[in-house]
């Protein structure tokens, strides 16, 4: 080969070699432009400091082209938003599909809060059976209620499209088959986490049957516990019993329906109870992943003391949590604390309860995070990609403690209780702390997903203040700006601003100040959704809205503060 060639062939790997190093540094780029030291990029022509907001100089024949492009950014972010906040102030309706099936006991349990809370907000509400059709174009809201509407899907995955951007529907395509029945929860954290090399102690290990017959039997011989058994398909602590031996669950009847965990050996416990949390989790966008959790939730505890020595657990009411099943044995006002009470009970013996919530918020988020390769999967198999960005979904998210505090996710409910009273059918107390907060948690989440602030010269500020432009067209110069975004993009992080300025009681737990400390496993979702696709599109995307995500949160806590 002649020199010419090698010399040419020299130039094309280097060159190749700079584009792989821009595309990597450049996600960290811009977490980084809000880290606490200052990050500066010098041209021949100006200086950008990332970080603080000090003095940019600029050679002047850029400054009138930069106006320029500021003035026709604000244009164009408007007129993204403008379609969204006029569908929602002139919003019609609400529509309420009720399962018919199982003695319609979701609607009778939820139905009546949904109802005020909706009418609250103007909507009109418009019962019917989930197995009515529904001209899409004549609803503001659809809210789907029952198990069996949650499987079958109120809204056809091929009418998804056809959703404009200011509909909402309440639930999140495909969750119940990802995160919310037992067995799935199962499958998605040890799919996404078998090979991540990082913290996975916010959650149980998990086996399910049959499936992983061969797998547990070898290691319940070679490790001596107590072993939880739960049937997949039940709730609220029905069927739930503990072993201490494979043989055990063998001969039992359901054994092709059950998940296997060990029981957690010392949980903390509370005047000698056990007990675990229930917390009430606001997800509106599941890719990538926005978050809220309630400022209040329940403290649900154990009928009967805990023996640590008892076999296989002691009694149902000494290892089970589940108010349904504590009923049985006391008082319902004995089984449920506060948040508030049971901080006040941890300054009280000296525990930092900050310190357990802020860990407590971080278990969730990685469960939901851990998520994201799942969703990505299904989005491509059953929406042609969509990304379900019409869907909201509030969780009942169960998280239990150890002896050291440290919290680990439990499940995930997609339909947590919304009744406004202890007892179905009695009439709501406004007095009654249990009624007072399930009814502001669902006037708040409403104020997140419907209050109509504009959110753009916010948005517009910080994005400035990023060097972040928009593409395609004249907004994205990567002489002026160290990243460009798309409107598919603009349009979540205008979301996320004004729902950051609506939260009401809700703390926003992703994005977070402090994003960067999930950095690792977003990065491995986004290898394992690589892997699967065979594209740097999809990661890449995702990959830099989380960054901006976490940047901007710095921003909204500095202007908040």
């Amino acid at each position: 080969m002649s020199p010419h060639w090698l010399w040419r062939a020299a130039f094309i790997l280097s060159a190749l070699s700079l584009t792989v190093s821009i595309i990597k540094v450049l996600p960290g780029l811009i977490e980084k432009g809000l880290s606490d030291k200052t990050c500066n990029l010098h041209t021949q022509h100006k200086t950008v400091h990332f970080g603080q907001k000090k003095s940019v100089s600029m050679h002047p024949q850029f400054h009138n082209e930069l106006s320029e492009q500021q003035s026709l950014m604000r244009t164009r972010l408007t007129d993204i938003e403008s379609t969204v906040l006029f569908h929602r102030a002139i919003s019609g309706g609400i529509v309420i599909t009720k399962d018919i099936s199982f003695g319609r006991y979701y609607a009778q349990r939820d139905l009546q809060g949904w109802t005020l809370a909706y009418n609250n907000f103007s909507f009109e509400v418009i019962e019917q059976s989930f197995r009515t059709s529904v001209k899409l174009s004549d609803f503001s809201v659809f809210v789907c209620l029952g198990i069996q509407s949650q499987d079958k899907h109120c809204i056809k995955p091929s009418s998804f499209r056809l959703l404009s951007q200011a509909q909402k529907y309440n639930q999140i395509h495909g969750l119940r088959d990802i995160l919310w029945k037992k067995d799935a929860f199962c499958y998605t954290l040890r799919e996404a986490l078998s090979s991540y090399r990082g913290r996975k102690n916010f959650t149980f290990p998990c086996w399910v049957l049959p499936m992983d017959q061969d797998k547990l039997q070898t290691v319940m011989e070679q490790k001596q516990s107590n072993w939880i058994v739960k049937p997949s398909g039940q709730g609220e602590g029905h069927g739930i019993f503990v072993v201490n031996s494979f043989d055990e669950i063998a001969k039992h009847k359901s054994f092709n329906n059950f998940v296997v965990q060990p029981l957690l050996k010392d949980p903390f416990l509370v005047n000698g109870k056990k007990f675990d949390f229930r917390t009430y989790v606001l997800v509106t966008s599941i890719t990538p992943l926005r978050a809220y959790i309630y400022k209040e939730g329940l403290v649900r505890l154990a009928s009967s003391k805990y023996d640590r020595n008892a076999t296989k657990g002691g009694k149902e009411q000494q290892f089970l949590t589940n108010t349904s099943i504590g009923k049985k044995y006391t008082h319902l006002a004995n089984l449920t604390w506060t948040f508030e009470k049971l901080k006040n009970y941890f300054d009280h013996i000296g525990v930092d309860s900050d310190r357990v919530f802020e860990n407590l918020n971080e278990a969730i988020v990685r469960t939901l995070l851990t998520s994201e390769y799942r969703f990505s999967k299904h989005f491509a198999a059953n929406l042609g990609g969509y990304d379900c960005h019409n869907c909201f979904q509030l969780l009942g998210v169960d998280v239990i403690i150890d002896s050291n505090l440290q919290p680990i996710v439990i499940e995930v409910n997609g339909l947590p209780s919304m009744q406004l009273s202890h007892e179905l059918g009695a009439p709501p107390d406004p007095n009654n702390p249990y009624t007072a907060t399930k009814y502001g948690l669902m006037h708040d989440m409403l104020q997140i997903l419907f209050q109509p602030n504009s959110a753009v010269d916010e948005l517009i500020a910080d994005l400035q203040f990023l060097k972040v432009g928009l593409s395609p067209g004249p907004l994205c110069n990567l002489y002026h700006h160290t990243a460009c975004i798309d409107y598919k993009e603009v349009q979540k992080l205008i979301d996320s601003k004004r729902e950051f300025v609506n939260k009401g009681g809700f703390e926003r737990i992703y994005p977070s100040t402090d994003g960067q400390k999930y950095s690792k496993l977003i990065h491995h979702m986004h290898d394992l959704i690589l892997r699967k696709f065979g594209t740097l599109q999809l990661p890449r995307t995702l990959w830099k809205v989380h960054h901006l995500y976490t940047a901007i949160e710095r921003l909204n806590y500095a202007h908040f503060l």
